[in-house]
Formats: C-alpha cells, sequence, structure tokens
C-alpha cells in the first residue's frame, strides 16, 4: 500500500508539474492575453484554464502531506474549470475560428483527465492510510465513550 501511494505520488507531481504548470499555465495564459478575438469567451477560458492549473497543484501539494478532504475539493474545482474551457473552446462557432483550429486547442487540454485521476487516487491512498484510519477509529471511540458515559449526580436531561 505505501509503495503504491509512493508511485502514485510521484506520478501525480509529475503529471501536475507537466501538464498543470507547463501545458496548462502556457495555454491559459495565450488563451487570456495573447489571442484578439470579437468574443469574450478565449479570455474566459484562459482564465479558467489558468484556475484549473492552479487549483489541481495546490491540490496535488496538500495531497503530498497526506491530507483528504482539501484535495478532494481542490481537484473537483481544477477539474470543473478546465472542462469548462474545454466545452467552451468546442463551443467557439465555425464562424469565429474554424474547427480545425479549435479541435486540437481544446484535445490538448485534455490530457488534464491525468492530473485528476491520479489526484483522485493519491487522495484515495490518503484516505486509507493507516495513520488517518487510527485517527477517524480513535474519534469514533471517543465520540462513542462521550455519549455512553453515566451522568453525574448534579447533571439532568432536559
Amino acid at each position: 500500500m505505501k509503495k503504491a501511494r509512493t508511485v502514485t505520488a510521484v506520478l501525480c507531481v509529475a503529471a501536475a508539474a507537466i501538464i498543470s504548470l507547463c501545458v496548462n499555465s502556457a495555454g491559459g495564459f495565450a488563451l487570456a492575453f495573447l489571442v484578439e478575438s470579437t468574443s469574450d469567451i478565449f479570455r474566459k477560458c484562459g482564465i479558467a484554464l489558468l484556475a484549473s492549473s492552479a487549483f489541481l497543484i495546490a491540490g496535488t501539494v496538500i495531497a503530498c502531506f497526506k491530507k483528504v478532504w482539501v484535495p478532494l475539493v481542490l481537484n473537483v474545482i481544477g477539474t470543473a474549470c478546465y472542462i469548462y474551457t474545454v466545452s467552451g473552446i468546442y463551443s467557439i462557432p465555425n464562424t469565429l475560428r474554424p474547427k480545425t483550429d479549435t479541435e486540437p486547442l481544446a484535445e490538448r487540454h485534455l490530457l488534464t483527465v491525468t492530473v485528476t485521476v491520479l489526484l483522485f487516487a493519491l487522495t484515495v491512498f490518503n484516505y486509507l492510510d493507516e495513520k488517518n484510519v487510527s485517527k477517524r477509529n480513535e474519534k469514533r471511540r471517543l465520540k462513542a465513550e462521550r455519549l455512553a458515559r453515566k451522568l453525574s449526580d448534579d447533571e439532568k436531561i432536559i
């Protein structure tokens, strides 16, 4: 289990560095600030792609510290941002840009699915980690003890 988590963590960091940091950040910057168009869709897609990169990289960094819920939320937000970008690029009318230009552009950013899947797998490994399982079990035990304790003489149930 530890080896699988380590391999997943290394792959996740590598994928986030290559895909999110390099490909998506460069593409987001180009879409947001370099592409001139009469439509504002490129700027919105570029900003969403930059946000996706930021959320996925932050989720990967936090997941490396064996956290569970924060990376999961960041993964969902980052995934939603790049899905918005890809669907926005696919929805650009053929009169504005030919489909031969926009389809390869959108397909380049579909690689981000790799980061999403690896980050989700890393989060699952973190959830199943022995320390996290023992912490959850200890919390349950303390709650059960607190609920099952006997009342003292000066306490009443209202």
